[in-house]
């Protein structure tokens, strides 16, 4: 796995955090994710354009995207809705945003393109791809989120 086309992503969704939330978040040690199931009940989907296929979802505990919509909107929002969905969208075009940013400056000639919001307490995020699937946990004080990355086999 290429940290250059991994770190990225982990900046932007810190960045994306932040500045939409004021919640800092700390990334905890990588793993490697023993199945489909998803981390957390909202996941935002991106893919990348190029080869190796690259598969990035974020999922996030309920109690962190309540916590961040909620600050973005301005109200207390208590349950996983449309509004929360769409915000997770959002969120993702901005990461994608910030990433592909990064990469053009870097030379990279890869693009990120927001795919779909997945939810539900017992989703699957299915990357698409055979291979294994990194795992990045980023604790903030209102829970945690993760990143997920899945590189093609060769």
């Amino acid at each position: 796995m290429d940290a250059s086309l991994i770190n990225p992503f982990i900046e932007a969704g810190l960045k994306v955090m932040k500045t939409t939330a004021t919640l800092d978040g700390r990334t905890q040690a990588p793993y490697i994710k023993k199945n489909k199931k998803c981390l957390g009940p909202v996941t935002g989907c991106i893919r990348m354009t190029g080869s190796p296929k690259i598969s990035i979802a974020l999922s996030f505990s309920e109690s962190c995207i309540l916590t961040v919509v909620s600050r973005m909107f301005g109200e207390e929002l208590t349950e996983i809705n449309d509004e929360i969905k769409d915000a997770v969208g959002e969120m993702m075009n901005m990461i994608c945003g910030q990433v592909n940013n990064t990469f053009g400056q870097s030379g990279i000639s890869r693009k990120a393109a927001f795919e779909q919001v997945l939810s539900g307490p017992d989703h699957l995020v299915e990357h698409g791809e055979e291979g294994p699937v990194l795992a990045v946990p980023i604790k903030t004080e209102s829970g945690d989120f993760f990143i997920e990355i899945l590189f093609q086999q060769s």
